[in-house]
């Protein structure tokens, strides 16, 4: 049950980015008044548009579809330099879709990366300021050379 409402919230979500898109096309693009409108008078004018066309039932507040469309555009802007670095890769008897499954893949390694280096990150701040003054004296030696190795790899770092 949870999984169908999920996915008609989805469904709707994308319902309601389509007529969002449109009313932002719409009013964007009135000739009588284009973009000589201020900021809240023309997210007014799309909250208008919206409402007007709007069979989902759901409200939404100027402020909120306002919010919503800097997340679309966000995305959309990420998508496309996404496509452009794909296109710009023109080797031969590669597809379109080749090519934009290498970019998946080069981009999920960057995040895995990512991951990475900020769970290493937080496991050396823990290191680093870890108390030593209940342990034996093995314990303590073994983190103090933990702790110079870390210091030793962030000088590497930060003098690159």
């Amino acid at each position: 049950m949870k999984l169908r409402r999920c996915w008609r919230i989805q469904l709707s979500r994308v319902d309601e980015d389509l007529l969002l898109i449109s009313a932002w096309l719409n009013i964007g693009m009135d000739a009588m008044h284009g973009i000589e409108q201020n900021g809240d008078k023309f997210w007014t004018k799309i909250w208008e548009s919206f409402c007007a066309n709007n069979t989902y039932g759901i409200t939404r507040s100027s402020t909120s579809l306002s919010s919503r469309w800097g997340n679309i555009n966000r995305e959309t802007s990420r998508f496309t330099g996404f496509m452009a670095k794909v296109e710009a890769q023109n080797k031969s008897g590669i597809t379109d879709e080749d090519k934009a499954s290498h970019e998946q893949d080069q981009e999920a390694l960057c995040i895995k990366a990512e991951k990475l280096r900020l769970k290493t990150i937080k496991e050396e701040g823990r290191i680093m300021t870890m108390d030593t003054s209940g342990m034996n004296d093995k314990e303590i030696i073994y983190f103090e050379n933990l702790k110079d190795r870390i210091l030793a790899r962030q000088i590497v770092w930060n003098s690159c």
